[in-house]
């Protein structure tokens, strides 16, 4: 898989790269996105391991989806920083049009760069009106990056932003 050879910028000593990928199909093969300790992902591979061939048409989906991720984002794509972002962006990418997916590589730097900014702000005590409690709850969330309700915020503050995004 392409994306995870050249456009990743995490480090992959501890098969943080195998991870994000068992989410992917995990995602498919559910049809929605879940919680992905641990515990779920082994349950996952327990549950395909007496049914093999139910995992094709997922697997096919996540290469399919893949290869455009992999055209979106640059070879170590500072964006890719983290294998905890990996299953949220194959959400939020995976049914997005060919127009949408022309705006989303901008969107995602502007994202980033306004995440960073309010960080920023926060960390400086002066919690004003500048202040956007969107992006620390996105923030917060990141922090449990396998938590069912982590994901699917995540996923709707960028729906929602991308939404509104020009």
């Amino acid at each position: 898989m392409h994306i995870f050879q050249e456009n990743i910028s995490f480090t992959v000593q501890r098969a943080q790269d195998k991870n994000a990928a068992a989410k992917l199909l995990a995602f498919e093969h559910n049809g929605n996105l879940m919680e992905t300790k641990k515990r779920n992902l082994d349950a996952f591979v327990k549950e395909l391991a007496k049914k093999p061939s139910s995992l094709e048409t997922s697997g096919r989906r996540v290469l399919d989806v893949l290869a455009y991720m992999s055209v979106l984002f640059l070879p170590k794509d500072r964006l890719l920083g983290s294998s905890g972002i990996i299953p949220v962006y194959y959400w939020f990418i995976r049914d997005m049009t060919a127009e949408e997916m022309l705006k989303v590589r901008d969107f995602l730097n502007q994202f980033e760069k306004e995440r960073k900014e309010n960080r920023k702000h926060f960390e400086s005590g002066q919690h004003d009106r500048r202040l956007d409690d969107e992006l620390l709850q996105y923030d917060k969330l990141s922090r449990s990056a396998n938590d069912l309700r982590c994901h699917e915020g995540r996923f709707r503050i960028l729906q929602k932003r991308f939404a509104t995004f020009r």
